[in-house]
């Protein structure tokens, strides 16, 4: 559909901007900042579902127009470059990464450069903010601005997106992509309660600790925002690690289970297309020694029962076919030796027979 890219940036980068304005006052704990953004999911999907560029204006003006309701107007136009590069980047990596993901390695492959696309995205907004604006010094720009802003976005794209892109169908609810949705579930959201259950104890330390009671509120305020920014930024990088560690694991535990259930499916497949049986082909899981293996072991015997009686079967078939063709050469024998024309040729024979006889 032709209109389908404009209206995909239209309607997705006025929601972006909607919901900038309108979630703008949730700022990510301990950061006054940095905001929490669900909304961040917009500009991706405009990129993934209406392409590299439908993305790209999608998110430089979804972001322009939430900027222009919170009373900046353009002034912070390198965050909308950078949300439009977000969008971009997303887009072209769904024309990349082929119109859907069913495998666990194309699933690892997409996740891990969506985190190489945030990554790009928010150092470029944060290190021109830096630059043009000033006001803060480069490492606090990289440690209070840009690694919240990419822990907090990588960690919402990764919670939610997936969900969005199963009823999207663009993942495939095979095998493989649900381990890797379980992997990444289970680490995030580990990491995630290990965070809050962490800043929850700091809030009650810090309440409780006796030494901090001489202290005056402004500061104690001020101690436990930059506490509770630092705890964010362990934990979000300690789940992102994970994250990416999990990844490869997953991609190993996938290798060690799946490559012998696809050597079993294909020797199935043959039985079923009857092709010749090679028992052989399955001699690598059937050496296993658990379920897997046993499974092969027992296709095994399977295939050479079904060879065995294909054999036995084409035999007597042969048999049958000769005894068939004998009984036709039989019949039609009888048939000819019963016919008019026959019984004419064995008269005349005999006929001929008589008349050289009596010519002796």
């Amino acid at each position: 559909m032709r209109w389908r890219p404009v209206l995909l940036t239209v309607g997705g980068g006025a929601l972006y901007g909607i919901c900038n304005h309108v979630l703008g006052a949730i700022s990510l704990p301990g950061s006054a900042v940095i905001t929490v953004r669900p909304q961040i999911l917009f500009p991706q999907l405009v990129g993934l579902l209406g392409g590299p560029w439908a993305g790209l204006l999608a998110g430089g003006f979804g972001n322009l127009l939430g900027d222009i309701l919170n009373g900046h107007g353009g002034t912070y136009w390198n965050w909308c470059i950078a949300n439009g590069m977000l969008g971009g980047m997303t887009g072209w990596l769904r024309f990349r990464a082929g119109q859907t993901i069913s495998t666990i390695a194309a699933f690892s492959r997409f996740f891990l450069a969506l985190l190489g696309i945030h990554t790009i995205a928010l150092l470029f907004a944060c290190t021109t903010h830096f630059a043009i604006f000033s006001g803060t010094t480069l490492r606090e720009t990289l440690l209070d601005w840009c690694l919240p802003a990419i822990l907090s976005n990588v960690l919402l794209t990764f919670l939610l997106l997936p969900a969005v892109l199963l009823v999207l169908k663009y993942l495939q609810p095979t095998l493989e992509v649900g381990l890797g949705l379980l992997m990444l579930y289970v680490l995030v959201g580990c990491m995630v309660a290990a965070g809050v259950t962490g800043a929850a104890a700091l809030t009650w330390t810090m309440g409780n600790a006796s030494e901090l009671r001489a202290v005056d509120a402004e500061t104690l305020v001020r101690l436990r925002e930059r506490v509770t920014l630092d705890l964010f930024r362990i934990t979000g990088a300690a789940a992102l690690l994970l994250v990416v560690v999990g990844f490869f694991a997953s991609l190993r535990i996938a290798y060690a289970i799946l490559t012998p259930i696809r050597s079993i499916m294909k020797a199935v497949d043959g039985l079923r297309r009857g092709e010749p049986w090679r028992r052989e082909t399955l001699d690598p899981v059937a050496s296993r020694q658990d379920e897997l293996g046993t499974m092969a072991r027992l296709l095994q015997d399977m295939g050479d029962q079904v060879r065995d009686r294909e054999t036995e079967l084409t035999r007597q078939l042969e048999v049958l076919r000769r005894e068939a063709d004998s009984k036709e050469v039989h019949r039609r024998v009888a048939e000819i030796a019963e016919s008019d024309y026959f019984k004419s040729l064995q008269a005349q024979a005999a006929e001929l027979r008589r008349k050289r006889h009596e010519s002796r």
